[in-house]
């Protein structure tokens, strides 16, 4: 293994698939003093996943190593369904439909472990 003096640098990758799902979207507020409040439906998407890591890890003792590690993680697309949006200001209720909405499920990590090998 190439190491940096007492650091070892990592590198990794992973493949898969993600089933995200959504349940409905409700918000509300007040607006010059009158209530309004909307709902929207949910969704479920399931669709290709992948990762990327990468780090250093530091063998202090014979079986204790710490790890520092950065991971980006791609887990699709998150999809709420069409149908029906309920919009309601005061007493006034109206139903509107919509084609629902899409957008990336995406995440960056910070990592800092300790691993103990056996």
């Amino acid at each position: 293994p190439w190491r940096l003096g007492p650091l070892q640098p990592f590198a990794g990758a992973g493949l898969g698939f993600a089933h995200n799902r959504m349940g409905g979207i409700s918000q509300s507020a007040t607006v010059s003093g009158l209530p309004v409040s909307e709902s929207d439906p949910g969704g479920s998407n399931t669709g290709f996943a992948w990762q990327a890591t990468a780090g250093l890890a530091w063998q202090f003792m014979p079986n204790l190593t710490a790890e520092l590690a950065y991971r980006y993680v791609d887990l699709g697309k998150l999809r709420t369904s069409s149908g029906n949006s309920q919009v309601t200001i005061g007493t006034a209720s109206v139903t509107v439909p919509t084609g629902g909405v899409e957008g990336n499920l995406r995440g960056q990590e910070a990592l800092l472990a300790l691993r103990w090998s056996f």
